[in-house]
């Protein structure tokens, strides 16, 4: 199940401003092509669907959000589609391009009835890495999940990071691109930590 949401309308605020604030730099400028405005639309669109959906399962810790967007863009090439096939043909598949996750992903989606989407692929990820005893877990490795599980709640992004790469994705060593994925990762945070920050003062605010 996914984490419960403390406050939902902060939830809902967070998710608003990053939609808005574009992190993934779509420009509708007049001087681009139909085709182009309508690609940067659905790529608008796709942030809009993930970016939820990442909130809803693993709550709005700025690391944690963060570490998991700036992958998920690498992954996709920033197209955040569901459907993303690896680029030059290779095996990786969806968000976050699961290549040898594929085959435990299959049987993720057997097992719970389920259907690929963007829900599933992030209950997936969910699943294995907060589901202790699950069989998603056990398909993790042994102290994988922990690890992770360690990282996110530390609130260090670096940490996080480097943890959800080596422990969940586990890219070979010629694509784990570590300083692209951080740089990605630390776009995202550098946006969200004073957004959470003013929600917060807001909420101090209306308490007094």
């Amino acid at each position: 199940m996914p984490l419960s949401m403390v406050n939902t309308e902060h939830q809902q605020h967070l998710s608003e401003v990053l939609i808005l604030k574009d992190l993934h730099k779509v420009n509708m400028a007049d001087n681009k092509t139909t085709r182009q405005q309508a690609k940067a639309r659905e790529k608008q669109l796709n942030f809009r669907e993930v970016n939820g959906l990442v909130q809803e399962y693993f709550g709005q810790d700025p690391a944690v959000l963060a570490a998991i967007y700036g992958n998920i863009g690498v992954e996709t090439g920033e197209s955040y589609d569901y459907l993303q096939k690896q680029y030059q043909g290779g095996p990786g598949r969806g968000l976050f391009q699961f290549d040898w996750h594929k085959p435990y992903y299959a049987k993720f989606l057997k097992r719970y009835d389920k259907k690929d989407s963007p829900r599933s692929q992030i209950e997936y990820v969910h699943k294995a890495i907060y589901d202790k005893g699950s069989q998603e877990e056990k398909d993790l490795g042994q102290g994988n999940a922990k690890h992770i599980r360690e990282a996110f709640a530390s609130g260090d992004l670096e940490r996080s990071n480097d943890m959800f790469i080596e422990r969940f994705l586990k890219p070979k060593k010629a694509k784990a691109h570590r300083e692209r994925r951080m740089n990605a990762s630390k776009k995202y945070y550098d946006h969200i930590v004073p957004i959470v920050e003013r929600a917060k003062q807001a909420r101090e605010a209306q308490q007094k």
